[in-house]
């Protein structure tokens, strides 16, 4: 039979313990929370990364129609020789800036991935 003293030391063990598992739920709840943060910033920049390309892409655009213009209206052959050299080369400068943009886009998303699969490592290790 135990004493009123062991009692109450089993009871406060008792207690001590389930207060260390409330205690771990919040920490991986908490953690849970941060790898929720961590994948919507990595959609975030990935999404900033396409509005950057997109931004690009316009303003190829904008660069062509006037060189387009500014040679059509020196009577020069748009389509033809030095004037279409010109345009491809501004063309592919724009795909450099595209794959610049896509490449940073993806990399900063990919470290947010990586932040919050170790959030989830956390929490799964703290319950």
């Amino acid at each position: 039979m135990c004493t009123g003293a062991e009692v109450a030391v089993l009871a406060g063990s008792a207690i001590q313990a389930g207060g260390g598992i409330g205690q771990a739920n919040a920490q991986a709840d908490a953690l849970n929370q941060q790898a929720d943060y961590a994948n919507n910033a990595a959609d975030h920049a990935e999404a900033r990364g396409e509005f950057q390309v997109q931004r690009i892409r316009r303003e190829l655009h904008r660069i062509t129609g006037t060189q387009r213009a500014s040679y059509a209206g020196q009577g020069v052959v748009v389509s033809d020789g030095s004037a279409l050299e010109k345009q491809m080369d501004t063309a592919g400068l724009a795909e450099e800036d595209v794959m610049q943009a896509q490449n940073n886009a993806a990399l900063e998303a990919w470290g947010f991935k990586v932040q919050a699969y170790n959030y989830e490592y956390q929490a799964d290790a703290a319950q």
